[in-house]
């Protein structure tokens, strides 16, 4: 009974400290994970085109964020942390 109370609390201060961060909307998502369904917080952002206009010279940029979507890093932090289970 006091779980969800709890739950919303941390989503609230964890969505409070990420909006603080950066400037567009990211998803929050409660799951469980690991081996022993230990519950998680999953924040997801909105995928962004790989090349952008650089803010001052306005020349093509690109950006990459493979540090989320590298197979290597993910299995490595799976091993680490137990398998993340988000449909």
């Amino acid at each position: 009974f006091v779980q969800q109370p709890a739950m919303n609390v941390v989503r609230g201060a964890v969505s409070a400290a990420i909006n603080a961060k950066v400037d567009f909307d990211v998803e929050l998502l409660w799951g469980e994970g690991g081996y022993d369904g230990t519950r998680m917080l999953q924040a997801r952002a909105p995928s962004q085109p790989p090349i952008v206009k650089h803010p001052v010279t306005g020349d093509p940029t690109w950006f990459c964020n493979v540090h989320s979507h590298s197979s290597k890093l993910r299995h490595q932090r799976e091993s680490i942390y137990g398998a993340e289970r988000f449909e």
